[in-house]
């Protein structure tokens, strides 16, 4: 994941936020953000794990 040079960006009615993959991760999995589906309020995670199987990713 490392390599990919991944970004997301997220482009709200107010709001733009850019999220850019750390390159010194080993981790396969990147929670980039929460989104409150109540309030549509974006809380930045910025979080890496690893996970194994594709199947215990959500």
């Amino acid at each position: 994941m490392s390599n990919s040079n991944a970004k997301v960006t997220v482009l709200t009615a107010t709001d733009t936020f850019e999220f850019y993959i750390t390159p010194d991760t080993s981790a396969t999995v990147w929670r980039v953000f929460d989104l409150d589906g109540a309030t549509q309020t974006i809380s930045p995670l910025n979080q890496y794990d690893f996970e194994s199987n594709p199947a215990n990713v959500y």
